[in-house]
């Protein structure tokens, strides 16, 4: 779902709710399944051009996550990723951020704890 155009960019979870909203819908006609997926932020500078850096937030992975449930049968989804570190997608432990990321993962699996 990551893109280089600004306006998909400047409100990405709002664009994502509708992307799998419309992508699920096709599935479902085509009698495909869906996996959404979430990402806490991209940002692919340091080895390539041309795409728009998605910022790391904690708030965006958690919206994400919601999203990614909503669309999802029987709770399966994918996090992209979980230690591309030259891409700033990651959510590895790291001393910068702790267990913050997994934590949230946690959290949106098992909301009761």
């Amino acid at each position: 779902m990551h893109t280089s155009v600004q306006a998909v960019l400047d409100n990405f979870e709002y664009n994502l709710n509708n992307k799998y909203d419309e992508w699920l819908s096709l599935c479902i006609r085509a009698g495909e399944g869906f996996i959404p997926s979430a990402i806490p932020g991209f940002d692919d500078r340091s080895v390539t051009s041309g795409n728009l850096p998605l910022p790391r937030s904690l708030d965006r992975f958690k919206k994400q996550l919601e999203i990614a449930k909503l669309h999802a049968k029987d709770n399966i989804f994918i996090v992209t990723t979980f230690n591309e570190w030259h891409e700033s997608t990651q959510i590895e432990p790291s001393r910068e951020e702790g267990m913050k990321y997994l934590e949230v993962l946690l959290t949106s699996l098992n909301p009761r704890e």
